[in-house]
């Protein structure tokens, strides 16, 4: 017929020939995406590691664009994530410090039930979650105190326990003498209303009881974080505490 024909692979990765037909295979790929994503290795190093242990001779700039081929793949995936993420009944979001080309950038980190989605964005504030959930979604939120996911208004809050209790234990840590009394008094009454919520967990305990209960543990942290502390760092704590205190024991009810 006098037509050029060329086969192909179906694990070819490219229809490219002469100079440029020598190919890096999908598990050659997948492995470039895993060391420079999932171990942090910059493109410079994932081409001698190539080189080092297989003889491969890889680029950085071909490792590079592998990372962003990967990415066009696996779009459609993340956009599954984000929607799961988006129906979700409770997300759980938290942001880290990231860098971009040496700029300073927030890695921010969504933990649903049957996803957890990241994004990276140049500031830290939640107008990347609300770009994702809006502003009205209505599920429970569990996060420290960022005051940024306050703006979630139609969404019921759970303060991070783990955030506050860290910071406790470091107040704790460092009082002396009658000073020690109040850091003692808020782990214990945090670490009790765990342990019920554990007990309800193995079938000891009742929903309805945990619910009754939760109104005492309400009470209790607010008659204790009430008065005003002579010790600076045990007021700012208090301020905290008063400012948040309808959502530390969420988890109850």
């Amino acid at each position: 017929c006098g037509r050029r024909v060329q086969g192909r692979h179906p694990l070819q990765t490219s229809d490219a020939l002469g100079a440029a037909a020598s190919q890096i295979g999908p598990d050659a790929q997948a492995a470039v995406v895993t060391l420079n994503k999932t171990f942090g290795l910059s493109h410079i190093k994932v081409a001698a590691v190539f080189h080092a242990l297989f003889g491969i001779t890889l680029t950085r700039g071909a490792s590079a664009q592998i990372v962003l081929r990967a990415a066009d793949r696996l779009g459609p995936a993340y956009h599954e994530v984000q929607e799961e993420i988006k129906s979700s009944p409770c997300v759980t979001p938290d942001e880290t410090g990231w860098r971009v080309a040496g700029r300073s950038a927030w890695l921010h980190a969504w933990v649903a039930e049957r996803a957890t989605g990241y994004a990276i964005d140049p500031h830290r504030k939640a107008d990347v979650l609300e770009r994702l959930i809006g502003l009205d979604w209505s599920g429970t939120m569990v996060h420290d105190g960022f005051a940024s996911y306050d703006r979630f208004k139609a969404a019921t809050h759970q303060q991070c326990l783990g955030h506050v209790l860290r910071r406790v234990r470091e107040l704790e840590a460092k009082a002396t003498r009658g000073a020690v009394h109040y850091p003692r008094k808020l782990i214990a009454l945090f670490t009790e209303a765990i342990h019920l919520r554990n007990r309800h967990q193995k079938g000891e305990v009742s929903a309805a009881w945990l619910r009754r209960a939760r109104k005492g543990f309400d009470k209790r942290l607010s008659d204790l974080v009430r008065p005003a502390r002579e010790v600076p760092a045990y007021e700012t704590l208090s301020a905290h505490l008063r400012k948040h205190w309808d959502e530390w024991f969420t988890f109850l009810s």
